[in-house]
């Protein structure tokens, strides 16, 4: 199972890294992580897989090759931290004449926030809920999971409920505010429709961040 409780195929790959100034994705996407100038000499780094054997790379320079446990899927590697790209690949196995393999990238400054819905639309139903994701990315859209920046949500249109916040275990004036601090570089926001069709219009901002907007669609 990956990260998000989704079944591993053969061939798939996903990352774990400690100690946790990383940040994953699910693995069927670009997975990026971010050091924010902490170093390590003893990363581990956990490749799970279904196939027999990994190779770990930095920077194009292969660190090693192992097995990979079949009680775990899992195969650990100690490394130390460079800058740069992070990669893992299956031994043996190819698609479009390159091995299969997954990737982290080094994240650099924060440059701009990104909006992610859960879903694209929600109905106009009190009952329903929508999901809404901020993200703080640096300029090559990778995630910053170790800022913590105040963001400012301002919505409008359909009525509406509006709450958002994090998951930061010490920080409760971000908790039901329109005006959280990001935690690992993430806020959600939560909107709930007040049996009206139409659009609510998301805008979030932060000080010298490039700032994100977003339509929700309100439907029967």
């Amino acid at each position: 199972m990956d990260s998000r409780g989704a079944p591993l195929e053969l061939g798939q790959l996903v990352f774990e890294l400690r100690p946790e100034n990383y940040q994953s994705e699910t693995m069927r996407r670009m997975v990026r992580h971010d050091i924010n100038a902490h170093r390590s000499d003893s990363l581990r780094v956990n490749v799970y897989s279904r196939e027999k054997r990994v190779r770990l790379l930095i920077n194009g320079k292969v660190i090693g090759e192992k097995d990979v446990n079949p009680d775990n899927f899992t195969a650990s590697f100690w490394v130390a931290y460079e800058p740069g790209e992070l990669k893992a690949e299956v031994i043996g196995k190819v698609k479009n004449g390159k091995p299969t393999s997954i990737s982290f990238h080094t994240a650099k400054a924060p440059a701009a926030l990104q909006i992610q819905p859960l879903r694209p639309s929600i109905t106009s139903s009190h009952h329903d809920l929508a999901y809404i994701y901020i993200d703080v990315v640096d300029e090559d859209d990778n995630l910053c999971p170790t800022a913590e920046l105040p963001l400012k949500v301002e919505t409008s249109g359909t009525r509406h409920i509006v709450t958002c916040g994090t998951a930061h275990p010490s920080d409760m004036k971000s908790f039901r505010s329109l005006t959280p601090r990001s935690f690992r570089g993430k806020a959600v926001i939560i909107i709930q429709p007040q049996d009206e069709t139409g659009e609510v219009i998301i805008k979030v901002t932060s000080p010298n961040l490039k700032s994100a907007e977003y339509k929700l669609s309100i439907t029967k």
